[in-house]
This record gives C-alpha cells, structure tokens and sequence, in this order.
C-alpha cells in the first residue's frame, strides 16, 4: 500500500468510499472525488464486447463474485476533475469458496474466477509498468495504477484505473462496412491486426497470463 488515497462514489451505490493505492505508479490522479457511471459488465476481463454492454442496476452488480459466476468484468467510465477515466471492478474479494462442495452459499466456480479477474488487474498494471511506459497517453491509455478499499455493500474492492480511450468502434465498422472493400474498412482490419499482435506480445513475455 501506498499514502495516496482517493475518494470515489460509484452511481447506484450512494456511498463515497476512500481508496488507497497499491503500489507505485508513473502517473499520478488529480486530487479530485471519483464518480463512475453505473457499471457495465464485458464478456471477459481481456476481450473486447463487440457491443456497448448496458449499465446494471445496483442490485445485479453488487452480487458479482458473491453469488454471480464471474468470467467477467466490471467497468464504468468516470471522471476525476477534468480527467475521464476507464475503471475496471473486481468485488467481494474477500468471498472464498465453501468447505463444502455441495454448499449452495457460495456459487464456487464465481468465487474462484473474481480473484483470477483481479490478479490480471495486477498484471496487466505491471506490463504496463514494465513494457508500456513510453507508449502511454499516446498508443496506449495512461494506467494510474491498481487501488483497494473495503466497502459495505462489496466486501474487498479491487480496481485497476486508466485513461478512458472511448468506446471500441470497430464492431460498428465491421457491421457497416462488412461487405465493402475501402479504405476505412481496411484501417479498421489493420488496427485489429496491431491489437491481436499485442496480445501475442504481452502472451510470449508472459506465458499463461490473461
């Protein structure tokens, strides 16, 4: 843990909660209250949705990693001062799985996937950290590193904060332009292309790692 500290109100929740900061970071946050929209939930903690998943109501939301099987990711965009901001949730952390297999309290196979969803926040920070440094806020988002806080309506909250770089667009090119061959359609393809790469990158210098 480190000294730094923020505070941040999550829409749905109606409490302001201060977290901390876990480690080190290059860039540093304003000093301003965080607000976040209601989260959303993608398909994984690495994919990109091929559409704008909806907001959750608070109800839904607050059970993930609890009682709902999480192979997934909460995300909200959020703003601090001027600053617009991608925050990605990992809860009830403190969950763990029940002594007994035929237990109906816990759903095990959620409990056992939200922890690996937060320690890929954990990685993902140190590739940044380690392979990403003068690429960021240029090619890459700024990561303003992983922070923690105990809430009451989440137990142990995990979250990993970067820059917001906007919605993914090529799913709507992809449907718009799918049966064209142009020049924009061809951008988008090679974008792509450049993200997957990344991804092989990130894979051969971390074996196993999501």
């Amino acid at each position: 843990m480190t000294d730094e500290r923020r505070s941040i109100s999550i829409r749905g929740a109606d409490y302001s909660n201060v977290m901390e900061r876990v480690g080190a970071c290059s860039y540093e946050l304003p000093d301003a209250h965080i607000i976040t929209d209601a989260p959303r939930c993608n398909e994984s903690d690495t994919r990109t949705a091929s559409y704008v998943p909806p907001p959750l109501y608070y109800s839904r939301w607050k059970r993930w990693g609890d009682t709902w099987e999480c192979n997934s990711c909460l995300f909200a965009e959020a703003t601090c001062g001027d600053l617009k901001l991608c925050v990605k949730f990992a809860i009830n952390l403190e969950k763990k799985p029940p002594p007994d297999p035929d237990s109906s309290f816990y759903d095990t196979p959620a409990v056992v996937a939200h922890v690996a969803v937060a320690q890929s926040f954990l990685d993902e920070y140190q590739f940044y950290q380690d392979h990403l440094q003068e690429l960021q806020g240029t090619l890459v988002p700024r990561h303003y590193g992983v922070w923690r806080f105990k809430s009451t309506w989440g137990g142990v909250v995990l979250l990993s904060i970067l820059e917001w770089a906007g919605s993914p667009s090529y799913p709507v090119f992809f449907k718009t332009l799918a049966n064209e061959d142009t020049t924009e359609h061809r951008c988008v393809e090679f974008f792509v292309d450049i993200r997957h790469l990344l991804q092989f990158i990130q894979d051969c210098l971390y074996p196993g790692r999501q």
